[in-house]
C-alpha cells in the first residue's frame, strides 16, 4: 500500500511539472531565444570587451584551439587535438538541448521515430564517420577543412540532415495532398482507376529524379566553386556514376516492392513515404565518399599514409561488434523467457544501437591494443590508462549503453509512454555516438590515417 503522504508528494510534483510545461508551451519561442541567443550574446560581448578571459582562457584553450591544432596537424603551444573535460561536458549539455529542441520541432510536424526512421537514418550516420576519415587522410585543404573537423562536422551534418527530414516531410504532404485529391474524383468516376493510377506513380518517378538532378547539380556546384579546397575529386563522368548507383538500385527495388500493393490512386498514400526520400538522398550524399575511400585504398592519390593500410579490419571490426551483438541476442532471448526484463535486449532498434556502440569499442580495441594509435576522449583514456587494455571499453559500453536502454524500456516505460518522440531522439542520440566514431575509427585504421 502506498503511503498517503507519498501520495499527496507525487500529486504536489505532477501538478507543479504541468504548471511548468503549460507555462512553457505559451512562451516556447522565447525560451529558445534565451536559451540559444543568450549564451552566443554573453559570448560575443565577452570577446569584444574581456578577450583575455572569454578568448583567450575560455573559447580558445577549450573549444577552438583543439579544433586548429587538429587543422594544423600538430599542438599549438600546449593545447592539443581532442576533447577535454570542459568541452566533453559542454558538448554534452548542447546535445540534450539539441535533442530536446528536435523533439519539439518533431512533435509539432507529426514525424514518428520508428523503425523506418532509424532505417533511414543509417546513411547519415555512416556518412559523418566517413568524412571524418577522410578528413584524417588529409583530403580537405583550408578553409574548408575546419568543417569536417568534429564536433564542427556533426553540427553541419545534423542541422543538413534535420532540413532534408523537414523538407521530405512536406514533400510527402504535398503529394498525399494531391492524392487525396485525386482519390475522391476516381471513386465518383472508377473508369478514371488505371490512368490515374499510372499517372500518379510517373509523379513518384518525376519527384525522385528532380532529388537525382538536384544532387548532381549540388556536386557540380562544390566541384566548380571549391575544387581548390580539396586534394583530390572524381571528375564529372566518375561523379555521375557513382551517384547514379545508389539512386537507380534503390528506386527500381521500391517500385518493385510496392508496385504490386494499390489498386486505387488512394493506395498510393501506402507508396509515398518520407522516409524513401530522406534515405535515397543520405544513399547519395555516402556514395561520393565511400568512393573517395575506394580511391584511397586502391592508389593513395592524394597523400601517403602515415600508417600501414589494413583493409582486413573493415572485416574484423564489424565482425567483433556483430558477434557481441549476437551473443547478447541470444542470451535475451533464452533468459528472456523466465526473467522478461531482459527482453529489452532483443530489439531491433536496440540491438542496432548496441552494435553501434560494439563498433566503436571494437575500432578503439583494435586500433590501441594492435597498432600505434591515441585515445582523444577523457574518461575512455582514463579507464585504458588505468586497466593497460582498450579491451575496458567492451564492458564500458554494456554497462553505460545497457543501463540507459533498460531505464527507458523497462524500469521507466510506463513513465515515458507519452513521450515516444523523445524517447526515439535519446535513443538515436546514442546510436549516433557510438556508430558515428566508431565508422570514423574503423576507415581511419583500415586506411592507416
Amino acid at each position: 500500500m502506498v503511503a498517503p503522504y507519498k501520495m499527496f508528494y507525487d500529486r504536489i510534483d505532477r501538478i507543479r511539472i504541468d504548471r511548468i510545461y503549460k507555462w512553457y508551451i505559451e512562451h516556447e519561442a522565447w525560451v529558445w531565444i534565451l536559451i540559444i541567443g543568450l549564451p552566443m550574446l554573453i559570448l560575443t560581448l565577452g570577446c569584444v570587451f574581456f578577450p583575455t578571459l572569454f578568448w583567450d582562457n575560455f573559447l580558445w584553450k577549450y573549444y577552438w584551439g583543439p579544433i586548429e591544432a587538429d587543422a594544423q596537424n600538430h599542438p599549438i603551444g600546449d593545447i592539443t587535438e581532442g576533447y577535454n573535460i570542459v568541452s566533453t561536458l559542454s558538448y554534452g549539455v548542447i546535445l540534450s538541448v539539441a535533442v530536446f529542441g528536435i523533439y519539439r520541432l518533431f512533435k509539432i510536424l507529426k514525424i514518428d521515430l520508428d523503425v523506418k526512421f532509424f532505417a533511414a537514418m543509417i546513411p547519415y550516420v555512416i556518412l559523418g564517420g566517413v568524412w571524418r576519415a577522410l578528413e584524417d587522410a588529409e583530403l580537405f585543404k583550408l578553409p574548408i577543412k575546419y568543417l569536417f573537423i568534429a564536433p564542427n562536422i556533426y553540427i553541419f551534418e545534423g542541422l543538413v540532415t534535420i532540413a532534408i527530414v523537414v523538407m521530405c516531410t512536406f514533400l510527402e504532404r504535398y503529394v498525399r495532398n494531391i492524392i487525396g485529391k485525386e482519390e475522391k474524383v476516381q471513386k465518383s468516376n472508377p473508369k478514371l482507376k488505371d490512368k490515374s493510377k499510372s499517372g500518379y506513380k510517373k509523379l513518384i518517378f518525376i519527384i525522385f529524379m528532380f532529388i537525382f538532378v538536384f544532387m548532381l547539380g549540388g556536386y557540380a556546384f562544390v566541384s566548380f566553386f571549391f575544387a581548390s579546397s580539396f586534394a583530390y575529386l572524381p571528375n564529372f563522368y566518375e561523379s555521375i556514376m557513382v551517384i547514379s548507383i545508389p539512386f537507380f538500385v534503390y528506386v527500381v527495388y521500391l517500385f518493385s516492392r510496392k508496385n504490386k500493393n494499390f489498386e486505387y490512386v488512394g493506395d498510393l498514400d501506402k507508396f509515398v513515404d518520407k522516409f524513401d526520400f530522406v534515405l535515397i538522398i543520405g544513399l547519395m550524399l555516402l556514395s561520393p565518399p565511400l568512393f573517395l575511400c575506394a580511391v584511397w585504398f586502391v592508389s593513395m592519390k592524394w597523400s601517403p599514409p602515415p600508417f600501414p593500410i589494413v583493409p582486413e579490419e573493415l572485416l574484423i571490426i564489424p565482425l567483433i561488434a556483430f558477434s557481441i551483438t549476437g551473443g547478447l541476442y541470444l542470451f535475451s532471448k533464452k533468459v528472456g523467457k523466465q526473467m522478461p526484463s531482459f527482453a529489452f535486449l532483443s530489439s531491433g532498434t536496440n540491438l542496432l544501437i548496441l552494435f553501434g556502440q560494439f563498433l566503436d569499442a571494437s575500432a578503439t580495441y583494435r586500433a590501441l591494443d594492435y597498432h600505434s594509435y591515441g585515445e582523444k576522449h577523457v574518461l575512455p583514456n582514463f579507464l585504458i590508462q588505468l586497466t593497460g587494455t582498450a579491451a575496458v571499453m567492451f564492458p564500458l559500453k554494456l554497462i553505460v549503453v545497457g543501463l540507459v536502454l533498460y531505464l527507458i524500456d523497462v524500469e521507466m516505460k510506463e513513465d515515458f509512454k507519452e513521450y515516444k518522440t523523445l524517447i526515439g531522439l535519446v535513443k538515436f542520440a546514442v546510436l549516433v555516438l557510438g556508430f558515428a566514431p566508431g565508422v570514423r575509427d574503423m576507415m581511419r585504421l583500415a586506411m592507416g590515417v
